[in-house]
């Protein structure tokens, strides 16, 4: 774990440690928001990768298969049924 501090002015400095390990350069957008009482700090690289990463999990694509297709196909089939 590694302790920083807040300035006068409210600024904090990220270690070069932490910006390395995060890839993170000169003029890159950081996110941030709160979560239980945490700041959570992401790139948004890293939020689209884990968006990716959930919509895989749960819409895993098959070889030839579009997702869309396979949605707008199961919405007809349960329309038909109504």
């Amino acid at each position: 774990m590694t302790t920083l501090l807040m300035t006068h002015n409210g600024r904090i400095v990220i270690p070069k440690t932490l910006r390395d390990q995060l890839n993170l350069h000169e003029g890159d957008e950081i996110l941030a928001e709160i979560e239980d009482g945490r700041l959570i700090l992401s790139t948004r690289a890293t939020r689209l990768t884990r968006a990716r990463a959930l919509i895989q999990k749960y819409c895993p694509k098959q070889p030839g298969e579009s997702v869309v297709d396979a949605f707008i196909a199961e919405r007809r089939k349960a329309a038909d049924s109504e």
